[in-house]
């Protein structure tokens, strides 16, 4: 029950983020992802803090489930 609490906050703050910045989010996770080139134009798009901060669950798997299976 506490692991369904913690994703559903994690989940609200990562459609919040994407309503809020959606070219800074989509461009972290695929840079975390290894989907993106490391080029300097995209480089000031990503945003560090939004896969370092340890509450964003959500961003975490679909980074990885990126890193998985694409």
């Amino acid at each position: 029950m506490v692991f369904m609490a913690k994703m559903m906050t994690s989940l609200a703050r990562a459609m919040g983020l994407l309503v809020a910045q959606p070219a800074a989010t989509v461009t972290t996770v695929l840079y975390y992802s290894d989907l993106l080139p490391r080029s300097v134009d995209f480089d000031r798009f990503v945003r560090h803090e939004l896969f370092v901060e340890s509450e964003n669950f959500f961003l975490h798997f679909i980074v990885y489930f990126l890193k998985c299976f694409w």
